[in-house]
């Protein structure tokens, strides 16, 4: 299995489901105040980047809840428009 290139960033992961920062935090258990900084890209030696790995868990939980956001996922794969 290759390794998956995610080419989106961790508000527009949020941005697909439609939810505001508090409400996407709640439903993944995300503190807030990281989501914030992950979206803005503010590191601070208590606050990284948001790892690869947690996008990736995040999208595959968002195209889980949210199907019509997998539907688009999937549309824009098969297009070639976005590569995984």
């Amino acid at each position: 299995m290759g390794a998956i290139v995610l080419v989106m960033n961790i508000r527009e992961i949020r941005m697909l489901t439609g939810l505001s920062q508090a409400k996407f935090c709640k439903m993944y258990g995300i503190p807030l105040d990281t989501l914030k900084k992950w979206e803005t890209g503010r590191e601070s030696k208590n606050h990284r980047e948001c790892p690869e790995y947690v996008k990736n868990m995040l999208l595959r939980l968002v195209e889980m809840d949210f199907e019509e956001v997998g539907e688009l996922w999937k549309r824009k794969n098969s297009d070639g428009s976005m590569n995984r």
